[in-house]
């Protein structure tokens, strides 16, 4: 993996950078020989777009080996509304590519599938935020819509294929209380 960050101007950063990864493996006992290489690049810039909002976008390319690339984006706004308080508006795309035995795996109990698609997760996330002297705390809600699940289908030999979506909502709060003398309380 190579990254590159460079703070063009004081509004202006950037971040760059790209990944190569080769696998191979031999395993008898299940029936598994592959050769597998997945490239992907990516690139981030934030910009403070005044001395109080800045925003950020980026994506992330990912080509695994048999199937078509793809991109991931990302976008965001954080506004810190005064010294203390803000709010962080986010949505990104992530994928998992599908594991060599899920993807190459030819056994009696289960046959695999080269030409699976990578599992791409969707997450739009809102959080209020608060940074003080003594502490800090943040309250978030996200709404995640996974798609594309790796899963198993049919009997013997169950096939590996892409199938069904799940949708995650959910609320998260965080903090950080100074008790003193090197002491904190973070939950």
């Amino acid at each position: 993996e190579i990254t590159t960050h460079a703070q063009i101007s004081d509004k202006l950063g950037l971040l760059a950078g790209g990944t190569f990864t080769l696998q191979d493996g031999k395993i008898k006992t299940g029936n598994l020989d592959y050769d597998s290489v997945h490239l992907s690049a990516y690139m981030q810039a934030d910009y403070w777009m005044v001395d109080w909002i800045k925003l950020i976008g980026g994506f992330q390319y990912n080509k695994p080996d048999g199937i078509s690339g793809d991109f991931s984006p990302r976008f965001g706004m954080i506004a810190n509304l005064n010294e203390n308080w803000g709010v962080k508006l986010l949505y990104g795309q992530a994928f998992r590519q599908a594991s060599p035995v899920e993807r190459f795996i030819n056994a009696p109990s289960v046959l695999g599938n080269p030409k699976l698609l990578p599992e791409t997760i969707d997450t739009y996330d809102a959080q209020l935020f608060y940074n003080g002297r003594r502490g800090s705390f943040a309250m978030t809600y996200f709404h995640s819509t996974q798609k594309d699940l790796v899963t198993r289908t049919g009997a013997l030999p169950a096939r590996i294929v892409n199938s069904g979506k799940v949708v995650y909502d959910g609320f998260e709060l965080e903090g950080r209380l100074g008790l003193g003398h090197g002491f904190n309380f973070i939950g």
